[in-house]
This record gives C-alpha cells, sequence and structure tokens, in this order.
C-alpha cells in the first residue's frame, strides 16, 4: 500500500532488488508500471509534483479512451497484440490539433473535390456516435473530403494522422493525402490496408513517411511532411474512403465506406500523440510536466522505459537531474540528430560539457529498454539491455542538483514523448557487472 508522498511501499521490495546482481537495495525507487498513480508509484523516495493545465486523453486498460483531468497524470497502456499493457508514467509535450471538426465530415470546413457522402458511425476508439463515415460509391472517381490549415512556412516536419478501424479478414484501402502548398509542394500518397495495417506510398514528394500503429480494434495512421521554406503555409490532410482496389495502386474503381476517426495536423512535430478532438476551433493539449525535489546527485541511476512512435531531429529526454537550468544537469536522451535513436547520456556543469556519450545502440520506435547509468567524476558510464558499458572516462559532477524531471529538459522543449516504467537511484557509483545486471 502507498502512504501519500512517503518513503516506502511495504510488499515486493526485497523482491524486486534481489533480481539486481550486486547492487543493494535503492535510495530510491519508482514502480510507474506497476501503479495507475503517481502515489502508487513510490516504493521509496520523495513524492512528485505534477502539472498540466489541460485534460488529455489515454488509453486505459481496457483500450477504452478515457480523459484525465488538469494536473493528473496519466498511465500508457499499449497493445501487445493480445492484451494491452502498462508501459508506465506517459509523458506528451505540448501540441495542437489545428485542423477544426476533427470528427464531423459533415461540417463546411470539410471540402471536396468530387463528394464522399457522409454519414454517422459509432467510433471504435471511444463509442461516440459522429459523421466519421466516408462512402465512395461512385467507381468512376475517387470521392473525397479535404480540410486546410495554415502552417509556418519553414523547415519544420508536420505530422498528420487518423484512426481507421479494423477489417479483419477483408483488406479495405482507404487513401490518404497530406500536402504542403503554396511553394513548392511537399506531399505524401498513401494506401493503408485496414486488415493487415500495411501501409503502401503511392506518391512521394520531399522527405516524408507513412505507418500504422496497432491499436486493437483500430489503426492510428499517421504521416509526416518535412516543409522546405519556399512558402508553403497551407497544409491539407485529404481523405479517401475507397482508394485502390489492390493496395497498391490508385484506382477510380474502387468503392466502399470507411470510419475515419480523430483527423489530426499537429504542427512543428514527427512523435503523434493521443486524441485529441475539435469542434469550431483548434485545441491544444499542454504538456506533462512531472518533477521531484531532490538534494544530491544519484551515483547510479536505474531508467526503464518506452519510445515514443516516432522521433524527428529534436532530441526526446528520458528524464535529468538539474538545478533548475541546463547548466549543471544530468541527461538520459534519445538522440535525434547524428545518430538518431541511441540513448545517450549528457553530463553538463557549469555550462560546461563533461561529458556526451551514446551507449551503443539505437533503439527502435514503440520500442521497451532498460539503461542503466554510473554518474562519478571522470568514470561515467552506461549500460543498455544488459550490454557491455560505454564509457566516458574524463569530466567533472554538476552540482547545486535540486530537481528530477521525468521526460523533459527544463524548458519542456525536449519531451519524451514515450513512457517511464521505472526510475531507481542509488547512492554508489556502482561496478560495470551491476550496472549491466540492472539494465538486463
Amino acid at each position: 500500500m502507498a502512504i501519500m508522498g512517503g518513503n516506502i511501499r511495504r510488499g515486493g521490495l526485497v523482491q524486486k532488488y534481489q533480481l539486481y546482481r550486486g547492487a543493494g537495495e535503492p535510495s530510491a525507487y519508482y514502480d510507474y508500471a506497476g501503479s495507475e498513480t503517481l502515489d502508487d508509484a513510490v516504493v521509496r523516495g520523495g513524492p512528485h509534483t505534477f502539472e498540466r493545465s489541460s485534460t488529455a486523453n489515454y488509453f486505459d486498460a481496457g483500450g477504452v479512451l478515457q480523459s484525465a483531468a488538469i494536473n493528473v497524470a496519466r498511465f500508457n497502456y499499449v497493445y501487445d497484440g493480445s492484451v494491452w499493457v502498462n508501459k508506465g508514467l506517459l509523458v506528451e509535450g505540448e501540441s495542437a490539433n489545428s485542423l477544426t471538426y476533427s470528427r464531423d465530415f459533415s461540417n463546411a470546413a470539410w471540402l471536396h473535390t468530387a463528394a464522399a457522402s457522409v454519414s454517422s458511425g459509432v467510433s471504435v476508439v471511444d463509442g461516440a456516435t459522429r459523421n466519421i463515415v466516408l462512402t465512395d460509391d461512385s467507381g468512376a472517381a475517387r470521392l473525397n473530403k479535404y480540410i486546410n490549415t495554415s502552417c509556418p512556412n519553414d523547415s519544420n516536419v508536420n505530422l498528420f494522422s487518423i484512426r481507421v478501424p479494423k477489417t479483419s479478414g477483408a483488406s479495405h484501402f482507404p487513401m490518404m493525402q497530406t500536402l504542403l502548398t503554396g511553394g513548392t509542394a511537399q506531399q505524401m500518397v498513401a494506401i493503408l490496408d485496414t486488415d493487415t495495417g500495411v501501409v503502401t506510398a503511392i506518391t512521394e514528394t520531399g522527405t516524408v513517411t507513412s505507418q500504422a500503429e496497432d491499436f486493437d480494434d483500430h489503426w492510428l495512421w499517421w504521416s509526416t511532411v518535412l516543409n522546405n521554406s519556399t512558402g508553403n503555409t497551407t497544409a491539407r490532410m485529404l481523405l479517401n474512403p475507397a482508394g485502390s482496389t489492390n493496395g497498391t495502386t490508385l484506382d477510380n474503381a474502387a468503392t466502399g465506406s470507411t470510419a475515419m476517426d480523430y483527423a489530426t495536423i499537429e504542427l512543428n512535430t514527427s512523435t503523434p500523440t493521443t486524441p485529441i478532438e475539435t469542434v469550431a476551433s483548434a485545441v491544444t493539449r499542454t504538456v506533462d510536466d512531472v518533477t521531484r525535489a531532490t538534494t544530491s546527485l544519484p551515483g547510479t541511476i536505474l531508467l526503464k522505459g518506452r519510445t515514443a512512435p516516432s522521433i524527428g531531429s529534436t532530441d526526446q529526454v528520458v528524464a535529468q537531474w538539474d538545478d533548475g537550468t541546463e547548466d549543471n544537469r544530468v541527461t538520459v536522451l534519445r538522440r535525434g540528430s547524428s545518430t538518431q535513436g541511441e540513448i545517450a547520456v549528457q553530463v553538463v556543469d557549469g555550462g560546461a560539457s563533461q561529458a556526451d556519450f551514446d551507449s551503443g545502440a539505437t533503439i527502435a520506435d514503440d520500442t521497451d529498454f532498460a539503461i542503466a547509468l554510473r554518474i562519478s567524476a571522470s568514470d561515467f558510464a552506461a549500460s543498455l539491455d544488459g550490454a557491455s558499458v560505454a564509457t566516458d572516462g574524463a569530466g567533472t559532477l554538476p552540482s547545486g542538483i535540486t530537481t528530477f524531471r521525468a521526460g523533459d529538459n527544463v524548458a519542456n522543449t525536449k519531451t519524451w514523448g514515450g513512457s517511464l516504467a521505472v526510475v531507481g537511484e542509488w547512492t554508489a557509483a556502482l561496478s560495470d557487472d551491476a550496472l549491466a545486471g540492472l539494465s538486463s
């Protein structure tokens, strides 16, 4: 049973740490994947401070979409192909759904080049009845609905997503065009197989991607399009409920209906987030800000988590210990550039870099991992998933550490986007063998 903001949770503590060779008991331990509140996650250590100034959606243990109240943390249940599994504390950055009427294709905001008919349907995402079913019954043209929103004329990536029900045992092939226009147009045209989740790219102009993620009864289908600073200031999502008869080429003869729910355009990001419903205006979900007061830097750290669904050029911070600034900190992050996808360690003291090294392997999107770190002056080391340690032998330790941050930096500009399962801290700087044992 958890003590509110207390120091220890009785039951299972010794059993947990017997698994860790030569580590002994930690000075602090947080089991997010075994909990559904931040208080219950405290096995040993101090309480968290959590802030988010908006409500936010999440999927529960049964795969049902729920809404968390303002300043209430969310826990990330992920479908593993058979059941929904708690992967721990969900940490998402601030994001806005920039398009309007995200669940109402009957609204005049949704235009067309050749109009697909619209009807109401029950959403497999949350059970609500919305005008989300598009039908193409032409057989001679690709009937569609599209919507435009403004986007910056910059060189950043923009993300377009839609949720589509599975059709187990019977393939159907809707099409999605995601387009940046106004200058030198950039676009992705892709087809989704609603049975298998396979996405086939038809047209790729510029730096673009498209993929789908399994959510048990539906697919989260998203595309990213990188802008190119040539004057593109309009982002368009065009949806065709029946784009192909064979799943490999566009075909005007294709007909049929598809429910397409939670249409979303998120600007300046490559990571899809939890559903954001809009009506007459854009809606912003604010950042999950998770901190904990601390008075010292641990000698050994264990982090377990799950990576975000995708990564762009911006680093994604797993956890950080700092003094309230970026000048004195230890940061564990997933690199967005250079060795993209690698879990790396950065140590900064007095504004000067003391260590900056990779753990030795790239971690794929939507993947569980564990990393154990030794934080000791001129003896920094990391073991990822039980592998031999990577090291950085020089450098001093930052002083004045006051704050632990889960999944972000001080400015909330490098949010993790995935989940944290475990955070453990040991006062001593443990051996290489202990690091490998902890992360195994």
